[in-house]
C-alpha cells in the first residue's frame, strides 16, 4: 500500500470539500438591496406580511412583531416612489414601530393580555394603500402587480460573471 499516493488524494479531496464549501458561503451571505427591485421586493413582502399580521392578531394566543428590518434599512431611498405611497409607508411602519415597542414593554411585565391598548386597525388602512402603491409602481416597471421573482447567480454566472438577462 503507498501512503504516499493516499495523503495526495486525502488532501485534494480536503481541498475540494474546502472550495465547496468556500463557494456556498459566498453564495448564502446576505448583501443589502443593490437594486430598486430588490429594495422594492423586500418593502412588497413585508408589507403584505404585516397586512396578514394585523388580520390575524386579534386571533392568536402570542401575537408576532411586525415587519420593519427591510423599512429601517430602506427608507431613505424612496425617493422614487408617489408621494401617497411614501406617505402611507411611513405611516404604516411608523405605527408597526411602535407596536412593536409596546410589545416588547408587554412581554417584559409579562402582562397578561399583550394586545391590551393596542388598535391594530390604525395599521389596515396604511398598510393597504402601500401595497397598493407598490403594485402600481410594478406594474408600471415590469407590467406585473407582483415583483418578478429572484435571479439566483448559477456556478458559471460566479465564475464568468452574469450574462445580464
Amino acid at each position: 500500500m503507498d501512503w504516499g499516493n493516499i495523503a495526495g488524494n486525502v488532501l485534494f479531496i480536503l481541498l475540494v470539500i474546502g472550495l465547496g464549501i468556500l463557494v456556498f458561503l459566498m453564495r448564502a451571505k446576505r448583501y443589502p438591496e443593490r437594486t430598486r427591485l430588490d429594495l422594492m421586493r423586500n418593502l412588497y413582502f413585508a408589507v403584505r406580511l404585516n397586512l396578514t399580521l394585523t388580520q390575524y392578531l386579534d386571533r392568536t394566543r402570542k401575537p408576532k412583531m411586525f415587519e420593519i428590518a427591510s423599512w429601517q434599512a430602506n427608507k431613505d431611498r424612496l425617493g422614487f416612489l408617489s408621494k401617497p405611497t411614501q406617505n402611507s409607508m411611513l405611516e404604516a411602519f411608523t405605527l408597526a414601530e411602535d407596536y412593536n415597542r409596546r410589545m416588547k414593554n408587554a412581554r417584559r411585565q409579562k402582562a397578561e393580555d399583550p394586545l391590551a391598548g393596542i388598535d391594530t386597525d390604525k395599521l389596515k388602512e396604511p398598510l393597504t394603500v402601500a401595497r397598493q402603491g407598490l403594485e402600481d409602481w410594478f406594474q408600471v416597471q415590469y407590467g406585473t402587480r407582483e415583483p418578478p421573482p429572484p435571479r439566483h447567480p448559477g456556478v458559471t454566472d460566479m465564475l464568468f460573471g452574469s450574462r445580464g438577462d
